[in-house]
């Protein structure tokens, strides 16, 4: 699983971002077998270093109803700080968990 930042060189607080991440193959391509998972292609939470979570921070449409192949979640960070994010998703019928460090500045 990858959590593609795009262009983005730096995160900020308080500003909105659309969080894409890829699930891929053992030779590195798209994985081709993901799956819904209670309705959605990915779960996502954000957690600051002080233990406190945004889960799904600014909220998510049915993937389904995007019709989109990869999990993608729109948010922000509230306050500068190291955050850590957890993307689960669905895969071949089982349940894999990325974990993706983040530092957002000011």
């Amino acid at each position: 699983m990858v959590w593609d930042h795009g262009a983005e060189t730096a995160w900020h607080a308080r500003r909105p971002y659309l969080f894409h991440f890829r699930a891929e193959d053992g030779a590195g391509k798209p994985a081709t077998d993901m799956e819904l998972n209670l309705g959605m292609l990915g779960h996502c939470a954000l957690v600051r270093s002080c233990r406190s979570a945004q889960v799904h921070p600014g909220g998510s449409a049915p993937m389904a109803a995007l019709a989109l192949t990869q999990p993608q979640h729109a948010g922000h960070m509230t306050k500068p700080g190291d955050y850590r994010n957890y993307q689960q998703l669905k895969r071949g019928g089982a349940i894999a968990t990325g974990v993706f460090d983040a530092k957002v500045e000011n």
